[in-house]
C-alpha cells in the first residue's frame, strides 16, 4: 500500500487481511472488522482477472455480497 499524500508506504501478507468483500461495483479489503478498503472497479482495467486473483489469494477470506 501507499499513500501519495502522505508519502507513505506499507506492506501486509495476505493472512492479515479480515476479509475480502466483492460487491456490484467494489472490492472492499478489511483489515480488521472495522477497518476497510475499497477498490472501485471501474479502476481495473482488467476486473475479471483481478477478480481471480483475489479469489485465489484469499480463498475462504474471499465473498460476494
Amino acid at each position: 500500500m501507499s499513500n501519495e499524500a502522505l508519502k507513505s508506504k506499507g506492506e501486509l501478507s495476505y493472512n492479515q487481511f479480515f476479509s475480502v468483500l466483492e460487491s456490484k461495483d467494489y472490492f472492499i479489503f478489511y483489515l480488521t472488522a472495522n477497518q476497510a478498503s475499497l477498490i472501485r472497479k471501474k479502476d481495473v482495467p482488467q476486473v475479471d482477472e483481478f477478480r481471480k486473483f483475489i479469489k485465489e489469494k484469499f480463498q475462504k477470506k474471499f465473498k460476494h455480497i
